[in-house]
């Protein structure tokens, strides 16, 4: 079993979103590296839960009801994700108010 590597961001790779993405206004990631996958810390810096969505610019995020929606994270939390090669971009969503979300692009975690 390999070991757990610690998180270390990329350097100049955080990005601060305050706004809610719709379709087609997804934010391309900072300090992706070229050809592979890499994780992202999310930071959820609000007061209230936000969902999140890695993908193609195209992607939305979509709050979880009758039909599945997009990870949640509650306010405060941290939280970490492996993106794949074509996970460039990121959408938010959120049930009411405006999102503070620090994302990190880097490896380990």
């Amino acid at each position: 079993m390999p070991a757990i590597q610690p998180f270390r961001p990329n350097a100049a790779a955080t990005l601060r979103i305050g706004a809610v993405t719709a379709a087609g206004t997804a934010i391309r990631l900072a300090g992706l590296p070229a050809g592979g996958g890499c994780q992202v810390r999310v930071r959820n810096r609000g007061t209230g839960e936000i969902f999140v969505q890695f993908g193609k610019a195209d992607v939305v995020a979509t709050i979880p009801g009758a039909v599945p929606g997009s990870a949640g994270i509650a306010p405060g939390a941290v939280e970490y994700w492996t993106l794949q090669d074509s996970e460039h971009f990121v959408a938010l969503a959120v049930e009411s108010g405006t999102p503070s979300v620090e994302i990190t692009t880097g490896n380990g975690g």
